[in-house]
């Protein structure tokens, strides 16, 4: 008698699970069966919950490194030909998009790692030096290739009239999917899940033109530009040219607004930034 009362529980409990489970799964069948939202449409939905839209004006920053990781760097007392022995930081490099919201300033939308670069930290001075570049360009319409053989890829306009008249060779440093770089910035691999990351940048810098942003800035440091950083490479045969670069990245902190570039003697010269209409040309980036 005792077991049959034990074998009528554990029947009771087995249909009252059920009846728990039931209506879970048939709540996460109808969740797979929902149509996934295309990827232009999730871009556009996420735009919208930062306060922007697709073909708002943009505005690229890139980073070499973050300055701090990696346990092999520069090392400061190292002076000469070694001081510029860099490591590779792990090449922990990234690309911010921001973007203009409703209020004309300028708001961080997304952070998409760099598969990698090639190179080390400092700009880029010869055709052959593998070397991906520092400091202040430009992607225009023409330079936007939906076909490249890496996939997508966006020109950045190297060399600038900065770089020329350091008489700087080499072209065609981009910005680009898969994962083999030659100075360029790539951003992952078409067959995996960061190919997203290309795609995205590819649409958002395409809209940006498409609704009259001539000239998208990106603007390429080799980390956060803080006091801290600076003074880690304080030794360095790039720390004049790097001060050089500190202004834009700090009035991009200021004001959310991307600076004015100018090139003037020889130097850059970095003023605050406009917030220029949809209809307004982009022409102040060196270029």
């Amino acid at each position: 008698m005792v077991f049959g009362i034990a074998v009528g529980l554990l029947l009771m409990l087995c249909v009252q699970g059920s009846r728990v489970e039931l209506p879970r799964i048939a709540a996460d069948a109808e969740a797979a069966s929902a149509p996934a939202l295309s990827p232009t449409l999730a871009l556009q939905t996420a735009l919208a919950q930062a306060g922007a839209s697709l073909g708002a004006p943009i505005y690229l920053r890139i980073f070499k490194s973050n300055g701090q990781d990696g346990v092999l760097r520069t090392i400061a007392s190292v002076k000469g030909a070694l001081a510029e022995w860099w490591f590779p930081n792990l090449k922990r490099a990234w690309v911010e998009l921001w973007v203009q919201g409703k209020d004309s300033t300028y708001r961080l939308f997304k952070s998409y790692p760099v598969c990698t670069y090639t190179g080390n930290l400092g700009p880029k001075r010869v055709a052959d030096d593998k070397q991906a570049p520092e400091g202040f360009y430009t992607i225009q319409s023409a330079g936007m290739n939906p076909n490249s053989a890496y996939y997508r890829s966006m020109d950045i306009g190297y060399p600038n009239a900065y770089d020329r008249l350091q008489r700087a060779t080499g072209s065609q440093i981009k910005i680009h999917g898969m994962c083999i770089s030659g100075g360029c910035f790539t951003m992952g691999e078409p067959q995996s899940e960061d190919h997203q990351h290309m795609e995205e940048l590819y649409t958002l810098v395409k809209a940006a033109h498409a609704e009259g942003q001539v000239q998208v800035p990106v603007h390429i440091f080799p980390f956060p530009m803080t006091a801290e950083n600076l003074a880690q490479y304080a030794d360095s045969n790039w720390s004049h040219f790097w001060t050089m670069l500190k202004p834009a990245y700090d009035l991009i902190e200021r004001d959310r607004i991307p600076p004015q570039v100018h090139v003037l003697n020889g130097e850059y010269v970095i003023t605050p930034g406009v917030l220029p209409g949809r209809d307004q040309l982009w022409s102040k980036t060196a270029s």
